[in-house]
């Protein structure tokens, strides 16, 4: 999203230098006037959706101009596209407290209010309303129990009003009831915290909608959606994992609510797109997604037709196109849950030790297709000087091999120091329980008896690498 404003920046530089030159132009070109119109009309359709409804505005009275006067209008559009390309800020955003403690509401506003961000306060429903009527406000901040009924009433009526159904609203609560939770979720509401809250942390939350509420995204839910990412990849040492979830014959609004209700208090659900719901899990990897998703929804019985697929992605520049990553791996995978994502494939070396040249080329060729660097070898010895002269991210052992056997080998590499964390798999047709636990105490990663599905294989490479 910053970099797509970013861009807009630097592209209303070329048209504010444009302008500068029709200006100028004006005593002796006739055709200045048009030209400047011309401009004036693609940054009446940009502004808006970028985020800068002050030039749409400006460009409107360029072209509700007659052209004896268009100098002078087409100068105050210029402030406004120099400032913007500078990358300066046209207004100061505002934030609605809606809390009947006068003390909470104190706090809030002084670890809110700075150059960006004005913070007006309400005590009861009825000054919510009158405000929200009244002024331009860009966040609402909402306690549920008020002097004159809930906050969930005001969140239902905004949320089915055309003017603020894409109004941000984050409910503030000291309950930590998992219900009420999903109800206000469920309701429309973009984020729930409870109080006490860090006002870091409620602070990143409010600029993350802000931006986003601002910027090219029209839909409120998939909005909220990438406020709440933006505010979790923002934190460096919370991780953020986000999932796409598809039911084919359940309606959004009850897949919804039922995801929201089972998943963790971390957890946001929003919708995407027609058909398809966005889950940011916070503080877990995309691994673990993988299991708690996959848990809740073969726990619940009218969750049985829906899929998903978790993609590990930490810039929100890059989420859209993960997202759609993400929603061709649950379309096409065989799994209930599947993964999507992961490091660089080419970036990630594989080394194959197996000497049956069928299964081998089998999974050479699938991993390959998958994109990774693959290489293999037929015998153990040979594997074991492959591993010592080079790095590899992952290894896929054969038990049974000629001169160095698979456990012998996967002992020996264990011991070498820069593969003391890698992941090894071992593959094989020994399957009895007393040789899976032999291997898996020797240092295996997985373990995975023949004949294996191809999916499956790929699958689990795709788990140990993001575990990695």
């Amino acid at each position: 999203m910053n970099e797509l404003i970013q861009m807009y920046r630097e592209a209303i530089r070329d048209e504010t230098v444009a302008l500068d030159e029709l200006v100028a132009r004006i005593p002796t070109d006739p055709a200045a006037a048009e030209g400047i119109k011309d401009i004036a009309h693609r940054l009446k359709g940009s502004g808006s959706s970028y985020g800068f409804p002050e030039i749409t505005a400006r460009a409107m009275n360029v072209l509700a101009t007659p052209d004896a006067g268009i100098v002078g209008v087409t100068g105050e559009l210029l402030e406004v596209l120099r400032l913007v390309a500078q990358g300066g800020s046209l207004e100061k955003r505002r934030v609605l407290v809606v809390e009947d403690d006068r003390l909470i509401r104190m706090l809030l506003m002084k670890s809110l209010t700075d150059d960006k961000l004005d913070v007006l306060e309400a005590g009861t429903l009825a000054e919510a309303r009158q405000i929200i009527g009244a002024d331009v406000v860009d966040v609402l901040l909402l306690d549920l129990f008020l002097p004159d009924g809930d906050g969930r009433r005001i969140l239902v009526e905004l949320r089915s009003s055309d003017a603020y159904a894409g109004l941000p609203i984050v409910v503030l609560s000291g309950s930590d009831s998992g219900d009420v939770r999903a109800e206000c979720l469920a309701l429309g509401a973009d984020g729930y915290v409870e109080k006490p809250c860090d006002p870091v942390v409620l602070r990143s939350l409010v600029d993350s909608l802000v931006t986003v509420a601002h910027g090219d995204s029209p839909v409120p839910q998939r909005r909220a959606a990438l406020a709440h990412f933006l505010a979790a990849a923002g934190r460096p040492d919370v991780p953020a994992t986000v999932a796409v979830v598809q039911a084919k014959h359940l309606p959004d609004d009850p897949l919804l609510v039922e995801l929201a209700s089972r998943l963790g208090a971390a957890d946001h659900v929003a919708r995407w797109s027609d058909g398809e719901l966005i889950v940011v899990m916070e503080s877990v990897a995309a691994a673990d997604a993988m299991y708690r998703l996959d848990e809740v929804l073969g726990r619940a019985a009218d969750l049985e037709t829906a899929r998903a697929a978790v993609v590990d992605v930490h810039d929100v520049a890059e989420l859209p196109e993960a997202i759609d990553r993400a929603s061709r791996a649950m379309r096409t995978s065989v799994r209930r849950v599947a993964l999507a994502g992961g490091p660089a494939k080419e970036d990630v070396r594989i080394l194959v030790a197996d000497d049956d040249d069928l299964t081998a080329g089998l999974v050479v060729h699938r991993l390959e297709r998958e994109g990774y660097r693959v290489e293999r070898s037929s015998d153990g010895r040979e594997a074991f000087r492959m591993a010592t002269t080079d790095d590899y991210s992952l290894v896929i052992l054969d038990v049974k091999m000629p001169r160095i056997g698979g456990f012998e080998l996967l002992e020996r590499i264990r011991e070498l120091p820069q593969y003391h964390e890698t992941p090894i798999v071992m593959l094989t047709a020994i399957g009895s329980e007393k040789d899976v636990v032999r291997g898996f105490n020797l240092g295996a990663s997985d373990y995975i008896v023949k004949p294996f599905s191809p999916t499956e294989l790929t699958a689990r490479v795709q788990r140990l690498l993001l575990e990695d």
